[in-house]
């Protein structure tokens, strides 16, 4: 019997241990993990190469801080001014979203700027957050469930919602409040008269909760107009600083540019254009054929090989140069530092100049750089993707004294004046037609689209009458004689079909096969306008109308105008010269100041647009120009590409001329095509 109940109490005793150890499993308080934490051993990447591996802190140490920030309790408001492939969407939106709905759950909205890319943005990266990362997937109501109000862009769990809602109509925030939302592109959101700033809706929506959070992130536009500029600028502005791995020293990632000696550099190498031997420096004569800088612009003629293969970092502190293999240790060790300490919230840049990613190698930035520089519209592009700072509008008049004082004349080796200076290979003409003349420019263009003004014609008569027209077709199709003889043809021609439209149209219908072209200005003056649009036929004569765009075209001008030295987009303007009668006179130069860029706000908003203004009665000047730059795009990227080979057939002696082969390379360079 004493056996009996020694066994029955020891038995009590087992099963109490056992109750209270299966009791404190199962309601003991998990481990309180931060977002980063919780990515670090719970989240799967789905998106790009890295896709089904673990997601790694390591990989992108700058997210870390702001992650970390999105689930701290006193957190309100923070900002992230970004470019691309820094891992901001994966990295932050993603995490801290799955963060919460595995480890606090609650009420939470993805804001993107329209309700199509809300949709999109569900598709696309929600979707496969959910099916790829199990600690989530099991706690998603299902779609089509009776159990479950699930639907693509509403996403129900235990203890709270996940709502992707396009930021566009006020009625999506209407009756929604949400403890965290992440506000994403906010540069792309609309702003609407009626319903006010979207970025403000949307903060109210998070009142009803004491600790709701907003995070702000988009990559920048341009400034004054970039939302996410204005916010960053109210923010304490952390930036990232990174340790030299000579010196120490800590310090922010600059591109730097050719006039600072720290930032991203790289290597060229100079190759003599008249013999191909490679040379060490453009300012001295070439040392295998002896060629010395040219008077043109004292330099002497080179190929220029960019090596973005060689990019690197030069040191702000001790000009030490570091490689892209020291990037990785150096980003690691980085740390955030504001430089507006106490402000009211805190915001952060990054930028791929410090990422890990492979897209964002110093080389492939570089290259990318060079690639940009091409055309003037990708470098804005390039510097808000990039760089993940706001566009800078350069507001400052180009000076008419300095235009006027670096005109030159062209002439030859016996010192006298020519049609067509050395290294033009394409000629293209502008004409505006005004209420009692026509006004003719005609350019050349060289290698990098440096330009040449040929010939300025104001041709004075009544535009409806044939006789005036008589003498611009003689213009158009007189040769132009190139200093080392040959005679080149104007290849495309742009006149303006804004007025006396009948008659434009009928001189230039029966010429279309020569390329002379009828074209109008984009009546929007929208600065997304594309720079030349494809031609069109819609109107009664059946005539093919080019539009050009103009506020991009007049930004494009303005920049080749600000080119100080001789080389690509450089604008060579020529002299006054009475006994040659072109009219390159000081009316022709004061028409460049005839307009001014300004920035407009919408009345009782911050928001605006750019505009070119009119400040004085006669600006034939810049419009003959930018009818130029579409006459010379008209032509397309083939005969673009080829330059170099227009250039060399120009520079021929007239006893080498073949005609026909010339005609051959025009066909073979199918300018139409391009269209």
């Amino acid at each position: 019997m004493q056996l009996e109940a020694v066994t029955a109490e020891a038995a009590r005793d087992e099963w109490r241990r056992i109750e209270r150890e299966i009791f404190s499993v199962t309601f003991a308080p998990r481990a309180r993990l931060s977002p980063s934490e919780w990515a670090e051993r719970h989240r799967v990447l789905t998106q790009g190469e890295e896709r089904g591996r673990p997601w790694s802190n390591d990989s992108t140490p700058h997210l870390v801080e702001i992650m970390d920030f999105v689930g701290a309790p006193w957190a309100r408001k923070g900002v992230v001014r970004k470019s691309a492939r820094v891992g901001y969407t994966e990295g932050v939106i993603g995490n801290v979203a799955a963060w919460t709905i595995a480890m606090d759950p609650c009420p939470m909205a993805i804001i993107q700027p329209s309700d199509g890319e809300a949709e999109q943005y569900s598709k696309e990266q929600v979707s496969p957050l959910i099916q790829m990362n199990p600690e989530i997937r099991d706690r998603i109501g299902k779609m089509g469930s009776r159990s479950s109000d699930s639907t693509i862009t509403y996403k129900e769990f235990a203890g709270g919602f996940l709502s992707i809602l396009g930021s566009a109509a006020d009625k999506n925030m209407r009756r929604r409040s949400f403890r965290r939302v992440f506000v994403d592109e906010v540069d792309g959101m609309k702003v609407d008269s009626k319903e006010g700033d979207p970025l403000l809706r949307i903060q109210k929506r998070t009142d009803d909760f004491e600790d709701g959070v907003m995070i702000v992130g988009s990559t920048p536009t341009t400034k004054h107009e970039s939302r996410i500029d204005r916010e960053f600028e109210k923010s304490d502005q952390r930036y990232r600083h990174l340790p030299c791995p000579h010196c120490d020293e800590y310090q922010v990632l600059e591109w730097g540019g050719p006039s600072e000696a720290h930032g991203i550099k790289w290597d060229r190498e100079l190759f003599c254009r008249a013999c191909g031997l490679e040379v060490d420096s453009a300012d001295e004569p070439c040392p295998g054929c002896g060629a010395a800088p040219t008077d043109e612009d004292g330099r002497l003629p080179v190929e220029v090989k960019h090596l973005p293969e060689t990019a690197h970092y030069v040191c702000y502190y001790c000009g030490g140069r570091i490689e892209e293999s020291d990037k990785e240790a150096m980003a690691r060790a980085a740390r955030w530092i504001p430089t507006k300490p106490g402000a009211p919230f805190p915001g952060w840049q990054v930028d791929a100049l410090f990422s890990l990613f492979h897209g964002a190698r110093w080389s492939k930035l570089v290259q990318e750089f060079l690639d940009a520089t091409e055309n003037a519209s990708d470098l804005q592009v390039w510097w808000n993707t990039v760089l993940g700072r706001a566009w800078e509008e350069r507001t400052k008049n180009v000076e008419l004294d300095d235009l006027e004082a670096r005109a030159e004349e062209f002439v030859g080796p016996d010192g006298t004046p020519v049609d067509v200076p050395d290294g033009v290979g394409i000629i293209t003409a502008a004409v505006d037609v005004q209420g009692s003349w026509l006004e003719l420019l005609v350019r050349g263009w060289g290698r990098g689209e440096r330009s040449w003004d040929i010939l300025h014609e104001r041709i004075h008569g009544d535009p409806e009458a044939a006789f005036t027209w008589a003498r611009l077709e003689a213009l158009l199709t007189r040769p132009y004689r190139h200093v080392n003889g040959r005679e080149l043809h104007i290849d495309c021609a742009m006149i303006d079909a804004g007025a006396f439209t009948t008659t434009v149209y009928t001189f230039v219908k029966p010429r279309e096969s020569r390329r002379v072209f009828a074209i109008i200005g984009d009546k929007t003056g929208s600065q997304d306008a594309p720079p030349l649009k494809r031609p069109s036929r819609s109107n009664a004569d059946g005539v093919r109308v080019f539009t050009a765009g103009t506020f991009r075209l007049k930004d494009d001008l303005v920049r080749r105008l600000k080119i100080q030295t001789p080389g690509p987009r450089y604008i060579h303007l020529r002299s006054y010269n009475p006994d040659r009668c072109n009219g390159f006179d000081a009316e022709y130069f004061a028409q460049f100041e005839a307009e001014k860029k300004i920035f407009r706000r919408r009345k009782g908003s911050r928001e605006g647009s750019w505009l070119w203004v009119q400040k004085r009665s006669r600006n034939e000047a810049i419009d003959l120009h930018v009818y130029n730059l579409a006459a010379f795009l008209a032509l397309g990227v083939g005969v673009r590409a080829d330059m170099d080979a227009w250039v060399e057939e120009a520079r021929r002696p007239p006893e080498e001329d073949d005609e026909t082969e010339r005609e051959a390379g025009r066909q073979r360079s199918s300018w139409a095509t391009s269209w």
